[in-house]
């Protein structure tokens, strides 16, 4: 390529020729003139130039010329000799190679770097490398290799590192410094004084001069570094130029006056008259030469140059020359300006038209960016949408399209603008189609902005990234959502922002179908980023979606074996116990393992509410497993047994049956209480409005309850009797268990025997019920229970207030209350039927066997030791307590305000002897 200045004189002084040659021969071009920076760089026609370690000056009738060439096509090593690039009437003076992985601007600045600034003795010196040099080869490999010049036309070395050693004269050896005779007037320490710091001082240059020649020594003479985006030809040519042409075997010739080419760098740095404007374009769009139509797109795109143009410009049909046979670099150039802010241009109207025809599918896709942004948010016409979407797809499936990100802005920006417009554009514009070889960064943009709830990328991630029937796709979608969401943690952290999360907003979300999906790969790929969703909120879907939502995820988390944790706590996170109440108790109650283990400990730390919620939407077959699952987890809520569940249906049924069976064997008693089942079935109505909500605070206080409690809790005979004689043997079970851990012990031993005694009543009469068999086992069980009970005890009257108890008197407590009774002796007899502690006016009557208290320190004691306490009122009529299980209550409930009564006995030694 052979680029010539022409010179106003008669002589033909300047001609530039950018001519790549090899070994002498013609080949194909590997340098390109890089236009935009030879425009765009006011330092192109210069006088002097300073580098890391060389100046450049010239003459004042000569300038200096730095010719910007990008390498391309360098497919063996090329040498850059003086034939390389050829600026006619001027000579090379080096080729200038910029710090790789700096833009053109940054690299001519010649900004000192802290990191080369070395200090040697008591001198400071930078140790940049030169980056000029006359000896350099581009390598096919991407690098460029180049030596240290000795040597360069008008230029100087200076005081740097690699400046002394290019010109060694710059450093002078210390002399040895004589030291005159001691004067007259000097004292002989006035003299040792001057003698030394002279020595000293000299001492210090030498050790300086020495360690500068070391440091030079050291410094290397070759380098080598990645090839940057442009080598610079610096040339010493006239200043008496008149036209710049440029001409070559490899590139079409390109002839560009001087004064147009000053005119062009001032439009371009956003000076210069719509006259200018047009003179410049006029001569600039008159050719077809690639060179002058990007010139020409430069001068249209730069600043406000086109808002300074009419409609009826003739500067309009050189824009529309430059739209129409432009390279894709230009059209882009005045397709971007064009749509930028179609308002503030005139001209803007009819160019964009242009743009809607043009050939180029980036320049028809800024077009329809300028026509969208014109219509200031009016929605666009079917034909235009449809336009959208085919260029869209065009420019995405092709392997030299614009960065992907440019493409979908524009759909991003027309959606956000027009809402209506998101379902056309999430269904036909086919992002998973995008050329293979620019799909990391479709993905990657998709990613980034769903993690922030954008809408119409978060319909991308959902229906066409995350598509299990592409495994490809949907590990390189995943695989990107993790390494983002990891990137952006501390970062979101800092500005307190949320981390990336992306919204699951529909049934048929992908990721939905990839839990779904039979092939274990594609489920744990969803498993890898499903932390990172959160179902969306009723307001941003319809309200009936969420519940879909949730009812998918728990589907697939009761699939996955064992039941995954991950999905657990991304229903956690979403802290919407509304929704996910429901859902957890589901999983805990059919779930197995860690996923199982969790939801139970989630639902145990949400509080008694959320677990009513969760269990009145369970039907009697979850609620029954999940109790189950409760009852069977070890001490710390998030850990399963090892023993592994044994299923969903009839789980309760299988643990008593296990329960009743170790029992009978004599075994040990390894399973949850029977009574777990109570709930199951038909007659879970019996039971069910009192037990759920205080099961609820159970499980929330993290208790387990014994049977006695359930018997305190539900305390009716009549419905315990009812859930006993139930046709589901598990229901039964539960209602015969509780009823036998109400006065016996232990309970499982019983039920064989309530189970094998009812079995054989209704084989001889079938019309037997429950309840005569436990009204005979109660007494029968009672009896043994108190034959159990002679001792001396420490005996405690506890009351608790009812809800209408105020009607009592004004000195009746209100909240629960402890008497201490001291001790007491309990004796079992046979003729009498009550006792009292008539000190205090109560009568205790027992219904089954009789006990028999005896206050070994006096009443009179107790009765003093109450007096500073309120005084209990009771009924008219005598509470009756009844004796249950072994551990020292007696218990009596309930009287016309609610109250109710406990006598407590702790046992402290056997009874006396007659």
């Amino acid at each position: 390529m052979r680029l010539t200045m022409r010179a106003s004189r008669a002589f033909v002084f300047a001609v530039t020729a950018l001519v790549l040659t090899t070994a002498g021969a013609a080949s194909a071009q590997k340098l390109e003139l890089d236009v935009e920076a030879f425009l765009s760089n006011q330092r192109t026609l210069t006088n002097t130039y300073m580098g890391p370690v060389w100046l450049v000056k010239v003459q004042r009738d000569r300038q200096l010329i730095l010719v910007p060439l990008k390498p391309v096509n360098i497919d063996k090593p090329l040498e850059l000799t003086e034939r390389a690039v050829e600026v006619s009437g001027s000579r090379l003076v080096g080729w200038y190679i910029p710090q790789e992985g700096l833009d053109w601007q940054s690299a001519l600045s010649n900004q000192k770097n802290p990191d080369n600034q070395v200090s040697v003795g008591k001198q400071t010196l930078d140790t940049s490398i030169p980056r000029i040099s006359r000896d350099v080869i581009l390598k096919p490999d991407g690098t460029v290799e180049w030596k240290m010049a000795r040597a360069m036309l008008n230029a100087t070395p200076n005081r740097s590192a690699y400046g002394l050693r290019i010109d060694r004269s710059m450093i002078k050896r210390p002399t040895q410094p004589k030291i005159s005779s001691r004067g007259n007037n000097e004292t002989a320490s006035q003299y040792a004084v001057r003698r030394n710091a002279t020595l000293t001082k000299f001492r210090d240059e030498l050790q300086t001069y020495n360690a500068i020649n070391k440091l030079l020594s050291g410094l290397p003479s070759e380098f080598s570094q990645p090839m940057p985006g442009q080598i610079w030809a610096i040339f010493d040519g006239s200043v008496l130029i008149k036209d710049i042409v440029i001409d070559g075997a490899e590139t079409s010739p390109w002839t560009i006056s001087y004064q147009t080419f000053k005119t062009t760098q001032k439009l371009i740095s956003g000076g210069g008259t719509n006259v200018e404007i047009e003179r410049a374009l006029s001569e600039l769009a008159a050719s077809d030469s690639p060179q002058s139509l990007h010139a020409a797109a430069m001068v249209i795109a730069s600043g406000s140059n086109l808002s300074k143009l009419s409609p009826d410009s003739p500067a309009v049909p050189l824009i529309q020359r430059v739209m129409a046979k432009g390279d894709t670099k230009s059209k882009v150039l005045v397709a971007s300006a064009i749509a930028r802010d179609p308002a503030s241009a005139p001209i803007a109207s009819s160019l964009l038209d242009s743009a809607l025809t043009n050939p180029d599918p980036q320049v028809v896709l800024l077009g329809l960016k300028g026509k969208l942004s014109e219509q200031k948010g009016a929605a666009p016409d079917p034909a235009t949408l449809a336009t959208l979407t085919q260029t869209a797809n065009s420019l995405l499936a092709s392997p030299t399209g614009p960065p992907s990100a440019e493409v979908l802005q524009v759909c991003v920006d027309l959606v956000n603008a027009q809402p209506s417009t998101l379902e056309t554009l999430a269904t036909k514009v086919q992002v998973a189609s995008t050329n293979p070889r620019r799909l990391d960064t479709t993905i990657s943009y998709i990613v980034k902005l769903a993690g922030r709830r954008e809408r119409l990328t978060t319909e991308w991630l959902s229906h066409q990234l995350l598509d299990p029937a592409n495994a490809d796709l949907a590990s390189r979608t995943t695989q990107t959502m993790v390494a983002i969401r990891e990137a952006y943690a501390d970062v979101d952290a800092e500005n307190k922002e949320p981390t990336f999360t992306y919204a699951l907003n529909s049934e048929s979300h992908g990721l939905l179908k990839m839990l779904a999906s039979p092939d274990a790969p594609i489920r744990s790929m969803a498993l890898q980023v499903i932390p990172a969703f959160r179902v969306a909120t009723a307001q941003a879907v319809a309200e009936t979606q969420v519940p879909i939502i949730y009812a998918q995820l728990v589907k697939a988390a009761l699939a996955i074996k064992p039941t995954p944790r991950a999905i657990v706590e991304m229903m956690i996170a979403a802290n919407d116990a509304s929704h996910t109440a429901g859902p957890l108790g589901k999983i805990a109650a059919g779930g197995e393992g860690p996923g199982q283990a969790a939801a139970i400990a989630a639902l145990r730390q949400s509080g008694p509410n959320t677990l009513e919620a969760a269990m009145n939407a369970m039907n009697g077959d979850e609620q029954a497993s999940m109790i189950a699952a409760w009852y069977e987890m070890a001490d710390a809520a998030d850990t399963p047994t090892a023993k592994p569940l044994p299923g969903f249906t009839g789980l309760a049924a299988h643990l008593i049956k296990q329960w009743t069976m170790n029992s009978a064997a004599g075994g040990a008693d390894t399973g949850p209480p029977a009574v777990i089942d109570v709930l199951r079935g038909d007659d879970k109505t019996i039971v069910a409005p009192v037990i759920v909500p205080w099961l609820a605070k159970e499980i929330a206080a993290g208790h387990r309850p014994h049977p006695q409690l359930w018997y305190e809790t539900i305390h009716d005979e009549g419905k315990l009797a009812v859930a006993a004689g139930s046709k589901d043997l598990e229901v039964a079970n539960g209602g015969r268990a509780i009823l036998i851990a109400s006065v016996a012990w232990p309970e499982q031993q019983y039920l064989v025997t309530f189970n094998q005694r009812f079995a054989t009543e209704a084989a001889a009469d079938p019309t037997v019920q429950a309840t005569n068999v436990w009204s005979a086992m109660r007494t029968e069980l009672s009896t043994e229970a108190l034959a159990k009970m002679p001792g001396v005890y420490h005996a405690t009257l506890a009351f608790i207030p009812g809800a209408s108890l105020s009607k009592t008197g004004a000195n009746t407590p209100t909240e629960p209350a402890d008497y201490d009774l001291g001790q007491v002796v309990i004796e079992a007899g046979a003729s009498t039927r009550e006792f009292a502690i008539k000190d205090l006016g109560v009568t205790v009557k027992v219904t089954d066997p009789i006990i028999k208290l005896v206050a070994t320190g006096g009443f009179d004691k107790l009765a003093d030791a109450l007096k500073p306490k309120p005084v209990v009122f009771f009924p008219k009529t005598a509470l009756t307590f009844r004796p249950e299980r072994n551990h020292g209550w007696l218990t009596a409930y309930g009287d016309d305000g609610g109250a109710t009564y406990r006598l407590r006995l702790e046992r402290v030694g056997d009874a006396p002897s007659n």
